[in-house]
C-alpha cells in the first residue's frame, strides 16, 4: 500500500506542467531593483560644476537680497572611487565690509571606511576663476571611526556605509560685488575638484 502511494505521487508531480513549480527567477540584480541610486562613475580627478543662476524653491535665484541660502543636489548623481558630492550647501552672510561672505560647505562622502582625497571648491565665471579654496590631504572618514573598528573585526563582511565630511570655504565679497558677478545674463558656477589621492 505504501509503494502504491508513492507510486501515485511520483506519477502525479510529472502531470504538473513544470512551469506551475517554477515560483523563482535569476539575474543579476540592477540600481533600480533595489531602488538605489543610479551613479555615473567619473574618471579621477572628477570635476563637478553648479550654476549659482538657478532659481530655487523661492522662485528667486541666489543673488536675490532676500535668499540667504540653498543647498544644490545635482552632483549627487556622480561617484569616482566610491567618492561622491551628496549636496552643496551655500549660505550668504553679510560681512564687515558691508558685503556678502559666501560660504559654501560641500557634503564629501565615500563608500570606503576612510578616503584620502585634494579638494579645490572655486567660485568661477566663464574661464576666470574669482576665488578658490584647496585642501591636500583631506581624509573622509577616519582609522578610530565606527566602521573602521566594525571592518577590522570582521573584514570578511567588508564595510557597508558611509563616511562623510563637511569642509567649508568662505569667499569674502565687498559692497555690490556678488551681485555683480550676476551681470549681463551670466551667473557664476561652483567648481568642485575631488582627486583621489
Amino acid at each position: 500500500m505504501m509503494l502504491l502511494r508513492l507510486l501515485y505521487i511520483f506519477t502525479a508531480s510529472l502531470l504538473i506542467p513544470a512551469g506551475l513549480l517554477a515560483q523563482a527567477e535569476a539575474r543579476q540584480a540592477r540600481p533600480e531593483d533595489s531602488g538605489g541610486e543610479i551613479l555615473q562613475e567619473i574618471p579621477d580627478p572628477m570635476l563637478l560644476e553648479v550654476s549659482l543662476g538657478a532659481k530655487g524653491e523661492s522662485g528667486k535665484p541666489l543673488s536675490d537680497p532676500g535668499v540667504k541660502g540653498r543647498t544644490y543636489y545635482d552632483t549627487k548623481g556622480f561617484v569616482c572611487d566610491k567618492a561622491r558630492v551628496p549636496k552643496i550647501l551655500v549660505m550668504k552672510r553679510p560681512n564687515k565690509k558691508g558685503g556678502i561672505d559666501l560660504e559654501i560647505t560641500p557634503t564629501l562622502a565615500t563608500g570606503w571606511p576612510r578616503q584620502d582625497i585634494d579638494l579645490t571648491v572655486a567660485l568661477v565665471r566663464g574661464d576666470q576663476t574669482i576665488q578658490k579654496k584647496v585642501w591636500d590631504d583631506l581624509t573622509i572618514g577616519a582609522d578610530d571611526s565606527t566602521a573602521n573598528k566594525l571592518t577590522a573585526l570582521s573584514p570578511i563582511a567588508g564595510f557597508a556605509g558611509s563616511s562623510t565630511k563637511r569642509p567649508a570655504a568662505v569667499f569674502s565679497f565687498g559692497p555690490g560685488e556678488f551681485e555683480k558677478l550676476f551681470d549681463d545674463g551670466e551667473a557664476p558656477k561652483l567648481r568642485l575638484i575631488v582627486d583621489i589621492q
